[in-house]
């Protein structure tokens, strides 16, 4: 099976900078995540960060954070153990700039078959959905100033 992976990609009325600025404050994700309750954080120190993440619907994930740069960072997450590794890159100039968060997921599931069905017809859509909504969260509160409303793309079945 190919690499699997969703990416959502927005391009942003606010500088480089700013963005970047933004992605890199701790407790961050409170301001434009439509289905975070919480963003506590452990340590925030750049490279080697870390932070969880508590859902609308009580579930918390744990980021670690493995790279940090002048683009952006990339992290694993997951509860127990590594769900996905996930990378924000930022470009742009003094203008506007493009955010695009690809997410690798781990699939549990050894058998092809099952792991391609699954991965297909389910797990895809429904983190393309999830990512959609970040993204779009991301880019409203940048472009407003305002913190987004919860759930405010819809409901999904893993986080609200």
């Amino acid at each position: 099976m190919k690499e699997i992976f969703v990416e959502s990609k927005k391009s942003i009325k606010v500088s480089r900078n700013k963005l970047l600025e933004e992605i890199r404050k701790p407790g961050n994700l409170v301001n434009f995540h439509p289905f975070c309750k919480e963003n506590r954080v452990e340590r925030w120190s750049g490279e080697e960060s870390i932070d969880y993440v508590k859902y609308l619907n009580g579930l918390t994930y744990k980021r670690k954070f493995l790279e940090w740069n002048d683009s952006g960072y990339a992290l694993d997450i997951g509860v127990n153990s590594k769900l996905a590794h996930v990378r924000w890159l930022v470009k742009g100039d003094k203008k506007s700039s493009t955010l695009n968060i690809k997410v690798k997921p781990i699939i549990p599931f050894k058998n092809r078959l099952i792991r391609w069905l699954a991965w297909s017809f389910y797990i895809k859509p429904k983190l393309q959905a999830y990512l959609n909504s970040v993204v779009g969260g991301l880019k409203l509160y940048m472009e407003t100033n305002k913190p987004v409303e919860r759930n405010i793309f819809g409901k999904h079945a893993w986080y609200s």
